[in-house]
């Protein structure tokens, strides 16, 4: 998943270098404007982003706890062990837990494969590029690659 949402990412940053290219050699309005459509895109991706891992885990939740209008969906195979005469599961209900705590972390930690259009120079004199990146986590590796 990581690898097609960074594709996706090289896809639009494509795009949208090529685009800019129209406007590259325009006037300082225009690259403002510029600027705060790449960002209104970036917000776009965003949100986008984040109601799918939101909806994603809600789809879990509900597959596993079930809600008014669905039934508890079995979803896991635990084996029940009789052995020294004590019963155990298989995985625990612990290593269970794990799991799906793990599963729910890397859905949320996948959007961070995308990395934000915004911190992606679109060939803009510095002076652009500073202002645009300027309070973004991408500001900081802008320093470390000035380095």
């Amino acid at each position: 998943m990581r690898d097609k949402l960074q594709q996706v990412h090289l896809s639009m940053r494509d795009l949208m270098r090529s685009t800019h290219e129209t406007f590259r050699s325009e006037v300082e309005e225009v690259q403002r404007e510029w600027a705060s459509f790449v960002e209104q895109i970036d917000r776009g991706v965003e949100d986008a982003l984040r109601q799918t891992v939101k909806k994603s885990l809600q789809e879990l939740s509900r597959s596993i706890n079930g809600d008014a209008k669905t039934e508890v969906q079995a979803l896991f195979r635990i084996q029940v062990v009789l052995q020294s005469n004590k019963v155990e599961f298989k995985p625990s209900i612990s290593e269970l837990t794990q799991s799906v705590n793990s599963v729910s972390k890397e859905a949320i930690a996948t959007t961070g494969a995308m990395p934000r259009l915004s911190a992606t120079p679109m060939k803009m004199p510095p002076c652009h590029a500073v202002r645009l990146w300027r309070g973004s986590l991408a500001w900081a590796w802008v320093l470390a690659a000035r380095r």
